[in-house]
């Protein structure tokens, strides 16, 4: 947890936007392979938001106001639950063919998104700066790579005849085989009439804005 919020408190010190979106990527840099193993396992469910706070709130690094604290807390509580997901897919899908299978991409795809969804009500609310909208471009990218992962998943379980689950009665019925991907395309217009919208967002954001649908 005390690299990635080194680099957050340089980040919003500075106020550099990318270097900021770098500490919820949900990929660790080369220079740190464990990072995201690292932060997941140095807390829990059931203490991650005080752990958080003092991250966060009590740190002398940082002077964040208080409602910019509380939506970056809820941000990164999410980020923990969903580093989860991610690492057990991860390590599911890296044990080989007879174990990728249960490698569970729609609910890392779904965990994602409520990363999403936390970082949306904090520029909803007025929370986050214009200069962080780098985090939004992030968060639109892993959204795409995250559905085409599980739409592909979910096609594989199809074709072998595993698709059953609770979710979905009929594996074989007529629903869409980019499920996921559209759902994506949805959330991204959301990201993009967010950004286009905010008469408070400058110029330099609207481009960001515009790099957010046009790669993703």
């Amino acid at each position: 947890m005390e690299a990635i919020f080194a680099d957050f408190a340089t980040a919003q010190n500075g106020m550099h936007g990318y270097a900021l979106a770098e500490t919820i990527r949900p990929q660790p840099p080369p220079s740190d392979p464990a990072r995201l193993y690292t932060f997941f396992r140095s807390s829990n469910p059931y203490s991650i938001q005080t752990d958080l706070k003092y991250k966060l709130q009590y740190n002398p690094d940082l002077k964040l106001p208080k409602q910019e604290t509380n939506a970056w807390i809820e941000v990164f509580t999410v980020f923990h639950n969903f580093t989860g997901v991610l690492l057990a897919a991860e390590e599911a899908q890296n044990a080989g063919p007879a174990h990728s299978r249960s490698a569970d991409w729609s609910a890392v795809y779904e965990s994602w998104k409520e990363v999403v969804n936390a970082l949306l009500k904090g520029y909803t609310s007025g929370a986050f700066d214009a200069w962080t909208i780098p985090c939004l471009y992030i968060a639109s990218k892993y959204l795409r790579v995250f559905a085409i992962k599980a739409d592909d998943s979910i096609a594989t379980q199809r074709d072998s005849g595993m698709a059953f689950s609770a979710m979905q009665e009929d594996p074989f019925g007529t629903g869409s085989k980019h499920e996921k991907l559209e759902d994506a395309a949805r959330q991204i217009n959301r990201i993009f009439g967010l950004c286009i919208t905010d008469r408070y967002v400058s110029a330099a954001v609207r481009n960001c804005a515009f790099n957010v649908s046009e790669h993703c």
